[in-house]
């Protein structure tokens, strides 16, 4: 019951975000700001992904549950009780994994996409404008190249060359670069944790 009431909320989420005109952009407003403020505040004050961490344990715990579960109900003899418990446990987690999906980002893709409230309208160009555009970019990242940052590990930058930034630096920077372009463009306008290192990027 519990993983089909949660499946029953994501389904309805989407369904009102792509059937009800004006729920979504209200969601991502009204709703999502209070989770980002709240949440992403809370976990914020973590100085790992809580996401990623939450992940492993997860993966972590299916696998002490399906090996340690599997064999105590064979030497039990309830390897039926066993499996009808597994499969309720894997429906409440699809459940609110789904849920949180929804919640979280599925009901902002169906808002009016930001290229269109930014006034960035696709044009038609020639392949001389595309190659001559490609050129520039390559030229652009090249001449920026220094700046950017690939942290080797928790908090010393693998490149010096950008000058006596370190981790924690580039942490603010990203953040102020993220409120100014909030300033510029009103839907990208709220709260910006600090961004964090990923634990096993790969």
């Amino acid at each position: 019951m519990a993983g089909g009431v949660f499946l029953a909320a994501a389904a309805v989420l989407m369904l009102l975000a792509r059937e009800t005109d004006g729920f979504a952009e209200w969601y991502a407003t009204t709703v999502y700001p209070l989770i980002v403020g709240s949440l992403g505040r809370f976990f914020g004050l973590f100085p790992f992904s809580a996401v990623e961490l939450g992940l492993y344990l997860l993966i972590l715990a299916l696998l002490m549950w399906f090996v340690g579960g599997g064999i105590l109900s064979v030497r039990k003899r309830c390897v039926s009780s066993f499996l009808a418990e597994t499969i309720t446990r894997l429906v409440v987690l699809i459940g609110v994994l789904v849920f949180l999906y929804a919640a979280n980002c599925g009901v902002n893709y169906s808002r009016t996409p930001f290229s269109v409230k930014a006034g960035l309208t696709a044009g038609k160009y020639t392949k001389e404008e595309l190659a001559e555009f490609c050129a520039w970019t390559v030229e652009e990242l090249n001449r920026t190249e220094a700046m950017m940052l690939l942290p080797e590990d928790a908090g010393e930058p693998a490149r010096k060359d950008a000058g006596d930034l370190d981790w924690e630096d580039v942490r603010e920077l990203a953040r102020e670069a993220m409120e100014r372009l909030g300033e510029e463009y009103p839907d990208l306008a709220g709260y910006y944790p600090l961004p964090k290192l990923i634990l096993i990027s790969e």
